[in-house]
Parts: structure tokens; C-alpha cells; sequence
């Protein structure tokens, strides 16, 4: 919790109690900020920043922006944190987030924040509006901003609590994309490689590919006859089954040849 000053509201992060151990808090750099480091697997660490921007025109308005401007592009290029996500309400209803454009100056506040979000390859995930209040136009006042743009997920726009005017958001922040387990694989073990020899006999495949590369020099071109060949032969002669719950991992597009395979294809030579 940030209220170790009278100026502002403050800021307020709850977490469940069973993260207590990883968690700590630091040093925002912004006045209505709290920032918390979440430790999680291994070395990795997450940087949580949770913000109030005001909207009130000041004197210190522009040197506000300014330290929010720095505190953005100081957590994006530490090298300590494999994830970051800051959140709040940073109050500029005049940016289009899904033209990431303003109508305001070059030099205004907005267009300043617009230039440190992409220069500093981060992310703001929320493009539907979060607060409406009378015949007010609705704005995106509340933002969600990571340094990926699948981090985010399964995002819902609830109603204010309170007598607040601004949108409750709820949100999965996925740390870790796990990898799935194919639901099919080739078994490579039972392939007819036999048939397989003969079939590019027959078809005097060999012969034409060789016409071919005599003819272009694109080797793209080559690569894509050579690929399409391999694929069609390994649909008709190696049998395809369910995969066992072990996550199969691989080199995406590999033909992996065990020892039986390389001893017939060299025979064959």
C-alpha cells in the first residue's frame, strides 16, 4: 500500500496470503504508484506496478508525465524481470488505442506516453472503454500494459463497485505458456520406407528435381518442391498415432531418422 504521503488518493494491491513469501514491495519512482517484485519459477521475476495518473491540470502536470514516462521505460529495460504488467487508471482519454494515435500535439502528454509505450515494446491490452458517466462520451481511462501481448487473457469488463464510474476489470495474466501435447503423431518406427524408395523411383522424381534446379536458381523455390515432396511421401507410407500423454518435444517441421531408417536409406544408395 502507497500512502506514505498526503498528496493524492493512494494505491492499494491485495494479494492471496499464499504469496506473502514471494513477494516484495520496492521503490515505485511515481508518486501514485506502488510497484511489487513476484518471484516465480526459478530466477524468473515478475514486476507488478499499479498506478494513479490525475487528471488535473497543474504545474506539475508535465513533470508528472514525465516520471511516469521514466518509470515505464526504466521497468521495461531492467534486466532482473522476465515479466512486467502495470495497471491503473492513467486518466488520458484522448489516445486511440487501436490506431495508437491522438489528436493532441506532438508535444503533448499523450503523444509523450503514446512514444514511451512503443519505443519501449510494451503492450496496453484494453480497447474497450472503462469509464462512462452521464452523457459523457465513454474513454479508456484504466489500462493494462505488458511487455507481451499474450500475457493477457480472458479479459471482462465488470460493473464499478461503489459509486466509482470506471469499469471493474478482471483478467488472466498468463506467466507461462505451457506447451501442448499434440493429439497425433507420425510413427516413424512402422513407416513403409521401402515402398517409399520405390514410389520416388517410379515417379522418376529424382530426375525432375535435378531438371529443375538446373533451370532455377531460387533456392526457396527448390526448398519448397523438395519439403512438399518429403510431406506427400510420409502422408501415403509412415501410419500416424495417437500421442501418449508425454508432451512430445521437438524441432518444429524435424523428420527426426533413427538408426534402422539411415542403414536401409544408405542400402539403397
Amino acid at each position: 500500500m502507497n500512502l506514505n504521503n498526503d498528496i493524492g488518493r493512494g494505491v492499494a494491491v491485495f494479494s492471496k496470503l499464499e504469496l506473502d513469501s514471494s513477494i516484495s514491495q520496492i521503490d515505485c519512482k511515481f508518486q501514485e504508484g506502488l510497484t511489487l517484485e513476484i518471484k516465480l519459477r526459478g530466477h524468473d521475476c515478475l514486476s507488478f506496478t499499479c498506478v494513479y495518473r490525475s487528471p488535473t491540470k497543474s504545474v506539475t502536470s508535465a513533470e508528472n508525465c514525465r516520471k511516469l514516462n521514466n518509470m515505464l521505460i526504466n521497468i521495461a529495460k531492467d534486466k532482473k524481470y522476465t515479466h512486467r504488467c502495470i495497471i491503473g487508471d492513467f486518466n488520458y482519454k484522448d489516445i486511440n488505442w487501436e490506431l495508437l494515435t491522438t489528436p493532441k500535439g506532438e508535444e503533448s502528454e499523450e503523444e509523450k506516453f503514446l512514444r514511451t509505450i512503443q519505443d519501449s515494446y510494451l503492450h496496453q491490452n484494453i480497447l474497450e472503454p472503462t469509464r462512462k458517466r452521464g452523457d459523457d462520451e465513454p474513454s479508456i481511462l484504466d489500462l493494462i500494459i505488458t511487455d507481451e501481448e499474450t500475457q493477457i487473457s480472458e479479459v471482462k469488463y465488470d460493473s464499478p463497485l461503489g459509486k466509482s464510474d470506471h469499469s471493474t476489470l478482471i483478467f488472466d495474466f498468463n506467466c507461462y505458456i505451457e506447451k501442448t501435447t499434440p493429439s497425433k503423431r507420425y510413427n516413424y518406427e512402422k513407416g513403409d520406407y521401402e515402398a517409399m524408395m520405390n514410389d520416388i523411383e517410379q515417379s522418376k522424381w529424382n530426375q525432375k528435381f535435378i531438371d529443375l534446379s538446373n533451370s532455377c536458381t531460387d533456392v526457396n523455390v527448390l526448398w519448397l518442391e523438395l519439403k512438399t515432396k518429403i510431406e506427400s511421401i510420409r502422408e501415403k507410407y509412415v501410419p500416424i498415432i495417437n500421442s501418449s500423454n508425454k508432451p512430445h518435444w521437438s524441432i518444429k517441421g524435424s523428420i527426426p531418422l533413427d538408426k534402422k531408417t539411415l542403414k536401409l536409406l544408405k542400402e539403397k544408395r
